[in-house]
């Protein structure tokens, strides 16, 4: 290995760890060993593809990109076609609201949204957790229709089992005519005039910013909410900015929604519970 990929190697030290584990399947001992050999100034040739995998690591190319695929909550993700790639705080936020449904008979009869749906990790654990829902995912792009469409796919292949869902290109609620007993949302919540992390340079644009510092969308979706919450206790579970919180107060209490903000597993304001009426508290 050239000097210049050995620095990268000893920079990038778990990103490189967890590549050779999950992509190349090498063993815990084996990656030990030969991190072990770089520190020590010699090491074996690699496989041509892993030092191109390191060269795009070099240049600012997520990892979960260069493995192709994430775990989250247990489910394995696939990111093929590059979608926005799940995070600590979705996973959080996500498992809180799985366990404080508790839905009866597997969830059969209730309908749910995936709104923004990117990889669609957020319907993947939903169906895992209540196989029995009717469940909508939709997104704006087309690559992310593509990519929750794969992976609810290779959900049921894995569980040997088929699903009630389906997967729609929809702009918000444009194509979503109806209601649902539970929408969870990602959208993309960030102030495009931000200078953003270089990682995240990698990432679909679309699945990142919105205008009006970063609120557009969340904003859209809030004034429309009435007309798709099916019951008064039916749920929006949705994130934002840590910044955020007494924007989106506000604006739920302009519209008289019940809205009460939670924070994430880091103590950061990260997701909202909002409903037409007083919410439900999480359970510890």
């Amino acid at each position: 290995m050239d000097s210049h990929l050995v620095q990268v190697a000893q920079i990038f030290k778990d990103e490189f760890r967890w590549l050779l584990e999950e992509k190349y399947d090498w063993s815990r001992a084996s990656v030990h060993q030969y991190l072990s050999e770089i520190e020590k100034g010699s090491s074996r040739v690699l496989a041509a593809e892993i030092y191109q995998d390191l060269e795009q690591l070099a240049a600012g190319v997520p990892i979960a990109y260069l493995i192709g695929h994430v775990d989250f909550l247990g489910s394995s993700i696939d990111l093929s076609r590059k979608p926005l790639i799940p995070r600590l705080e979705t996973e959080y936020w996500i498992e809180q609201c799985l366990r404080s449904l508790a839905w009866q008979g597997q969830g059969r009869g209730k309908q749910v949204l995936d709104l923004c749906s990117g990889s669609g990790c957020l319907s993947v654990v939903t169906l895992k957790w209540y196989p029995g829902v009717e469940l909508v995912a939709s997104d704006i792009d087309s690559q992310a229709v593509a990519q929750t469409q794969f992976n609810i796919q290779n959900l049921e292949k894995r569980e040997k089992k088929q699903f009630q869902a389906q997967v729609v290109t929809s702009n918000l609620f444009s194509q979503l005519p109806g209601a649902f007993d539970l929408i969870l949302c990602n959208p993309p919540y960030v102030d495009p005039t931000t200078n953003i992390l270089p990682e995240l340079q990698s990432e679909p644009p679309q699945a990142l910013f919105a205008q009006k510092n970063g609120f557009e969308l969340i904003e859209r979706i809030i004034l429309e909410i009435k007309k798709h919450l099916r019951f008064a206790d039916s749920q929006l579970w949705i994130e934002f900015q840590y910044d955020q919180a007494a924007r989106l107060q506000a604006l739920c209490d302009k519209e008289k929604l019940s809205c009460q903000v939670h924070q994430d597993q880091f103590g950061h304001d990260r997701f909202a519970i909002i409903s037409t009426k007083l919410a439900l508290h999480l359970q510890n």
